[in-house]
């Protein structure tokens, strides 16, 4: 079956986009592990989640880009971090004779190889990105769409959900390098999957197991994130946390701003912690916006005790003097802590 083609954007109700938003963040945890399994590959596409209501504000590609993206065999995705910009090569793979859709896929070493992959689809001169998945000895694994886009409810009514984008692909590799913006192509839609490269390792690692029993640091209410951005430094976040349905190793992460409120997904299956969203959301009388930055940011556990957890790119503690006293981390990807303007 071919990939679904964009639709229009349609009115919901507000609740339902709400929950759109929020279900989208949590299905990246609760999916990590579900692996589909063929004999053979055929035409088969991943049934993960995807954003539906589909439209977008930024501007279209030009005439010329997507005639240039249509003769395109390769795309570089631009990674930027630690002051290292890395221009990954993927195969375009176009599927119809119109060149409107095409399988996006970039191989992963071993041993066993496996292929990372993006279903396309190019309409109305803005470039789709869906059904993320990760093919390894004829094994394939669904992945969740985890997206950026926003939503304003006005008065008790709704409009659609328009798509952003983080990610930056272009079709020349000197482009790529210099990230020059009239080769500059925003897909939309559910490229920040697998746009984390650290996170990767995570995704191409084996389902994890949830601790029978949750380490102590993973049951206090109260939490103290330590992020370190390269515009704010480093600063230890106070957040709120649930326990999901199954227990403390899956659940949110609430804090309050100035302006926004911030909820954030987690999950820790015994070695690695994942994190998703953030979902910002700003209420002015009966009216809210909002916002997903679209991140899905996985890391392993490097060390802990009954207080704290540390991890390469975050820290988790309980006390905010042994946070605010503790070595920071690594820059952590910008999504995580970039918030909202306060317009």
């Amino acid at each position: 079956m071919s990939p679904r083609p964009p639709t229009q954007s349609r009115p919901r109700s507000p609740l339902h986009l709400r929950r759109r938003l929020a279900t989208l963040a949590s299905s990246a945890l609760l999916l990590l592990g579900a692996t589909i399994t063929t004999g053979c590959r055929g035409d088969h596409r991943s049934s993960a989640p995807h954003p539906d209501d589909r439209s977008s504000s930024l501007a279209p590609l030009t005439a010329a880009a997507s005639a240039e993206l249509r003769a395109a065999t390769q795309l570089y995705w631009r990674h930027a971090s630690d002051g290292a910009v890395v221009c990954e090569p993927w195969t375009l793979r176009w599927t119809d004779e119109h060149r409107t859709r095409a399988l996006l896929e970039h191989s992963e070493p071993g041993p066993p190889q496996a292929t990372l992959r993006l279903a396309l689809n190019l309409a109305d001169a803005h470039l789709y990105a869906r059904s993320p998945e990760i093919e390894r000895s004829g094994d394939l694994r669904a992945l969740p769409c985890v997206f950026a886009g926003q939503v304003d409810l006005r008065g008790g009514s709704a409009e659609g959900l328009d798509l952003a984008s983080r990610e930056r692909w272009f079709v020349d590799a000197d482009a790529c390098r210099d990230d020059d913006p009239k080769g500059r192509i925003l897909p939309l839609g559910c490229p920040a999957t697998l746009a984390d490269l650290p996170s990767r390792d995570r995704l191409l690692a084996p389902p994890g197991v949830a601790p029978e029993i949750p380490p102590p640091w993973l049951q206090s209410r109260r939490v103290f994130l330590q992020l370190t951005s390269e515009a704010d430094g480093t600063q230890c976040v106070a957040l709120r946390r649930e326990a999901g349905p199954e227990g403390d190793h899956h659940g949110l992460l609430r804090g309050s701003g100035e302006v926004w409120a911030m909820e954030l997904r987690y999950h820790f299956d015994g070695a690695w912690l994942t994190l998703a969203g953030p979902t910002w959301r700003r209420r002015r009388g009966r009216d809210e916006r909002v916002v997903s930055r679209g991140c899905l940011f996985a890391e392993p556990l490097t060390g802990g005790t009954a207080t704290s957890a540390r991890f390469p790119r975050v820290g988790w503690y309980l006390d905010r003097e042994a946070c605010e006293a503790a070595p920071p981390p690594k820059a952590a990807p910008t999504c995580m802590s970039e918030e909202p303007p306060k317009e």
